[in-house]
């Protein structure tokens, strides 16, 4: 098992030795690309010369992996228990691991709250030690009356062997967010009562569930918290300037120099609390433990004709996997919240350049991350919908139009009325898609 690390000297150093390691098997949650200018490629676990010798599983392809064969179709709550049954319980782990406190306890790194099982369940547990790694918390929290234990503190004794590293984690370079990606970010933060509880997948490019949490958009707001199955920068910057209470999450994801940025002493552990991941992706949990109103961002590949999102994959080609978002926006939902899905309306493709995100049908295979029931508004660069419950299908389907881009819209006007039969009036369209009724 390979945990999350900030570096990609481990995952170099296993290609340039594939056959010195040959029958190997690794588990990697999210695969990175290939470093530049490698030997490998961007997709190096795919690469001919290591898949001869190594075998790759993964639950969330990325950008090292998207060939891989060996996907397992689990949620990401599942993957913790994965570890526990004798045909996936890890002979060796290989973690990253914060420096040790005056107590003797190192933490694991960004994907803790994944990590913890495979570490414990072992045989052989390797620490990668990064000197400028932070340092979650390690104690339990009190909530609801009862203590939950922050699963991702071990003693350095527990560890077989430490490799000692020395990476300062880059700043990163802020791209500069177009008048698009403002318009949006001031439409969903008009959407954000005071003291919501915020949850945000991390996307990427510019039009991203974390980038619409951007601190800019929420000037005036007070109480805004975040509670997620991950946390991005965005989201954490955002709820350290509210003070509203401690950062809950399962991991991190982003660069990682945010971590240590937001907190002046290195040590983020009195804001962040670690928890398992199959309690921070547990509807039943979230709506008890995150403590109000619920407003969950999404990303997506594509969506239909209904508002039905495809998150994960498109067709039989997979592209990451199944998070917590469906979780989440369920919570939201019972929590008097919204799930508000994020996407530009279009991307751009080597083969047959720029395509629709928005279409009458989702490709033929492709898994529905969330349903039409769960999703209450989305917003593109066109605009941003009405809330979806209780409105009718053609009316969706409007919706739809509206969101897509100028170029496309005939196309798609033309497929829902084949596909559905609907007759689509793009002046409607515009009438449920907009964002001067926010004052945006």
């Amino acid at each position: 098992y390979m945990g999350q690390h900030d570096f990609a000297d481990l995952d170099d150093h296993i290609f340039d030795n594939a056959e010195r390691l040959s029958s190997a098997r690794f588990f990697q949650l999210l695969s990175r690309g290939g470093k530049p200018g490698g030997d490998w490629g961007t997709d190096p676990w795919n690469h001919p010369d290591i898949r001869k010798h190594l075998l790759l599983t993964t639950a969330f392809c990325g950008p090292a992996s998207r060939g891989c064969p060996n996907f397992l179709h689990l949620h990401l709550d599942e993957v913790p228990h994965l570890f526990d049954t004798d045909e996936w319980g890890p002979e060796v782990a290989i973690v990253a691991i914060s420096p040790t406190d005056d107590e003797g306890y190192v933490t694991l790194g960004p994907d803790a709250g994944l990590s913890y099982n495979a570490v414990k369940r072992a045989k052989i547990r390797i620490g990668i030690q990064n000197k400028y790694s932070p340092r979650f918390a390690r104690n339990s929290v009190l909530s609801k009356g009862v203590f939950l234990k922050t699963g991702c503190a071990f003693e350095l004794a527990d560890l077989d062997y430490v490799v000692h590293v020395f990476h300062p984690f880059a700043d990163g370079t802020a791209l500069e967010l177009t008048d698009d990606v403002k318009r949006m970010g001031h439409a969903i933060a008009k959407l954000t009562p005071n003291g919501t509880v915020l949850q945000a997948g991390i996307g990427s490019g510019l039009i991203s569930p974390d980038n619409m949490l951007d601190p800019m958009f929420y000037e005036g707001h007070e109480g805004l918290r975040s509670f997620a199955e991950l946390v991005g920068p965005k989201a954490a910057e955002l709820a350290m300037q509210q003070d509203a209470g401690d950062i809950w999450a399962g991991f991190v994801a982003g660069p990682a120099s945010y971590l240590t940025r937001l907190d002046r002493d290195g040590d983020i552990g009195r804001r962040f609390n670690i928890l398992p991941v199959e309690q921070m992706v547990d509807t039943a949990f979230i709506v008890k433990h995150c403590g109000g109103r619920l407003n969950s961002l999404a990303g997506a590949l594509a969506v239909d004709a209904h508002a039905a999102v495809a998150s994960a994959a498109l067709g039989p080609r997979m592209f990451s996997g199944v998070g917590g978002a469906f979780r989440y926006a369920d919570a939201a939902i019972k929590t008097g919240g919204e799930c508000i899905v994020v996407m530009p309306s279009t991307y751009t493709d080597k083969k047959s350049g720029t395509q629709s995100r928005i279409m009458s049908m989702l490709p033929r295979g492709t898994p529905a991350s969330l349903s039409v029931r769960m999703v209450s508004r989305i917003c593109t660069e066109n605009g941003i919908t009405d809330d979806f419950h209780r409105m009718l299908a053609p009316d969706r389907a409007a919706c739809m139009v509206g969101l897509a881009d100028p170029v496309f819209r005939k196309d798609l006007i033309r497929d829902i009325q084949r596909d559905y039969g609907y007759t689509v009036d793009p002046r409607r369209a515009s009438d449920m898609v907009a964002f001067d009724r926010l004052g945006v």
